[in-house]
């Protein structure tokens, strides 16, 4: 079909049993009545090629309207609505889009059907097809353009899928309230699936730690989706192992007969138990006995717990071994990572980039102890776990470093999981010493809440009463606005910025600055600038492809035209810091860069002071775009690093 019959067949499915006169539907698509009638042929024929049971009935001096079952009718509806592109969006959005049309279609798509359905010309798809396969590089995952054929997508059933619910998460995000959802799925199908999760937590003992039903609607969408164009997959032996006799498979069974009694679909059992291990990849319990794969993953959990605790007390030199509450806050969150990690899932952690760029040093300690870890294994631990857990150890950090001043006790109420809250708990901590958050709760737990008079003013993210309690509600990522509100609600002013100075020729000389480099490719940007770390001894010739790897497994981009790339320390010999700017901006994976600060460190050096200092520059960088464009611009390598010997 094409867009016009689209459009014809929508609106006789909204119209229903009311018949349509062949002018109106000629004004309505703007074409004459001639070329309606042809339309309605091209239906027919597609009816029934696809073996729907649904006709076009004539009735002279009335009009026309569409025979077709609820079944069937949901069925052309679910097809349009997952083809449906909204004709708003950004660039990035529009690949997501195209990322999401390939995932999904049964055979090649040409440059010619893709800028159709998305109102662009050729060139345009084509850029973009570039952009996509460069995000996709790390996702075992591959883009194959023929010539007379059109572009199609190889991978497995299974990594189909988490790429499908990753770009749902991303796309849903942006839209509140899961608006986005009714583009892809019939609003039959989305009510009754979240129906059944809700029947599932009303039937059950379940305790949901992290409101992660989104997401598990999302792969329950996806699902049902691939199974009725016949595309399932299978289990191994080892992930039954994992499930079986497990709290997760019954809590999949029920969904799943709920479904099959509504939509009537079957789920195979592979599947069943697929969405069992998906359940069992989030923050969801129930109130009696563990489940015994719970019980087998506690040993990992708690080594992995211990050696966080003792690196990041020899590193930064702050012990946290008597923080309960980051404790319970990291056994809770690795329970569900180490399930992810070994069903290959992967979690959505919109605030990665944020988390990366406001606590980088932390972040680099984390991804380094964890990779170190996970050494021994064939387990790559993604950059979304690492920022989970920086945000957790931040807040742990910073509840050590409270002032001892007036302290306000208060509540974070947010409905966007644990991860989230965790973030917004450390930034409130970070720019409030004085703000003691005692618990993080939902809106559900915060109307019960027993211990209300006990606090000064609570903290949401949702509108909700609390009395004659304040509430203070900001954004999840608690931007300059809400800064603001908190100050004036505290009656204190804003402190002034205090200049800083930083001794860069610790980690870098003249020698490791490249000015206005011309390169078109961040491969080469990169092996240019580990070639002179090699030269001087700095780093082992290995060290190019660790870094090359981490960059291919995740882009280093952490803010507007900037990058940090950066290897395996036990590959580094003498820590250093070596700076490029690039004549024009270079595409880096997310974005554009015109900022390289290529980190070489040895693992002792990460928690040293200065090197917080460096990031506290690039951040204040990184916010002072006049700032980031002056350094662009010199093409003195002592100027530039003079850049980085103040911040505010």
């Amino acid at each position: 079909m094409n867009v016009r019959q689209k459009q014809l067949l929508e609106h006789l499915l909204d119209m229903g049993e009311n018949p349509v006169t062949l002018k109106s539907l000629a004004s309505f698509v703007g074409c004459s009545e001639r070329t309606v009638r042809n339309d309605f042929n091209q239906l027919t024929a597609y009816f029934e090629k696809e073996n729907y049971e649904a006709h076009l009935v004539k009735k002279p001096g009335v009009g026309i309207h569409l025979d077709v079952g609820l079944y069937e009718k949901q069925k052309l509806q679910s097809i349009l609505l997952k083809n449906k592109i909204p004709m708003q969006y950004s660039r990035e959005m529009q690949q997501r889009y195209i990322l999401v049309a390939l995932l999904m279609a049964q055979e090649p798509l040409s440059l010619d059907e893709l800028a159709d359905r998305f109102f662009v010309n050729r060139s345009v798809i084509r850029e973009d097809l570039e952009h996509v396969k460069e995000q996709v590089a790390g996702f075992q995952l591959e883009l194959v353009s023929k010539p007379g054929q059109g572009t199609f997508v190889v991978a497995s059933e299974r990594v189909r899928r988490e790429i499908l619910a990753k770009l749902m998460r991303e796309i849903n995000a942006e839209e509140q309230h899961g608006k986005k959802l009714s583009e892809f799925f019939s609003p039959q199908s989305i009510s009754i699936v979240n129906e059944a999760l809700q029947v599932l937590v009303n039937e059950t003992d379940i305790v949901i730690k992290d409101n992660p039903m989104n997401s598990i609607a999302i792969h329950i969408l996806f699902m049902i989706e691939r199974i009725k164009t016949n595309e399932s997959l299978t289990l191994s032996d080892g992930e039954w192992d994992l499930i079986k006799y497990s709290k997760a498979l019954t809590y999949s069974e029920q969904i799943t007969d709920y479904l099959h009694q509504k939509l009537n679909i079957y789920f195979p059992k592979d599947e069943i138990g697929y969405l069992a291990l998906r359940i069992s990849s989030f923050n969801i319990h129930h109130s009696g006995d563990e489940d015994s794969y719970y019980q087998e993953i506690s040993k990992e959990v708690e080594k992995i717990i211990a050696v966080l605790i003792a690196e990041i007390h020899h590193l930064l030199g702050i012990d946290l071994s008597e923080d309960h509450i980051l404790l319970d806050n990291l056994k809770q969150h690795l329970e569900s990572t180490f399930t992810r990690i070994n069903s290959g899932f992967h979690i959505a952690n919109p605030l990665k980039d944020e988390i990366r760029r406001t606590y980088t040093q932390l972040f680099l300690i984390v991804q380094t102890i964890v990779d170190e870890f996970f050494k021994a294994t064939d387990i790559t631990v993604p950059e979304e776990e690492v920022a989970y857990l920086t945000v957790h150890l931040q807040g742990a950090l910073e509840r050590q470093k409270k002032a001892a001043e007036m302290t306000y006790h208060t509540v974070i109420v947010c409905e966007y999981g644990m991860g989230v809250s965790a973030f917004l708990e450390a930034k409130i901590n970070r720019h409030f010493p004085n703000i003691v958050v005692e618990k993080l709760v939902s809106v559900q737990e915060f109307s019960t809440y027993s211990e209300r008079e006990q606090l000064d003013f609570a903290i949401t993210t949702v509108p909700c009463q609390a009395g004659e309690l304040p509430v203070l509600e900001v954004s999840p990522l608690l931007s300059e606005a809400d800064l603001a509100v908190l100050h004036s609600f505290l009656l204190e002013f804003k402190p002034n910025r205090v200049s800083k100075q930083f001794d860069i020729t610790r980690f870098s000389q003249p020698f490791l600055v490249e000015t206005q480099m011309k390169a078109t490719e961040k491969e080469t940007v990169i092996s240019e600038m580990v070639k002179k770390l090699v030269a001087q001894n700095y780093v082992a010739e290995g060290y190019l492809d660790t870094v090359l790897a981490r960059e291919s497994n995740s882009s280093t981009r952490i803010g507007s035209l900037i990058a940090l790339p950066h290897g395996d320390p036990q590959q580094v010999m003498t820590s250093s810091i070596s700076l490029a700017t690039l004549e024009t901006p270079l595409s880096w994976g997310n974005g554009d860069v015109q900022l390289v600060a290529l980190l070489a460190l040895k693992k002792e050096d990460m928690g040293q002071k200065e090197l917080k200092n460096f990031f506290s520059i690039l951040h204040y960088i990184n916010e002072s775009p006049e700032l980031l464009h002056q350094i662009i611009e010199e093409k003195d390598r002592l100027k530039v690093l003079s850049y980085f010997k103040y911040y505010s």
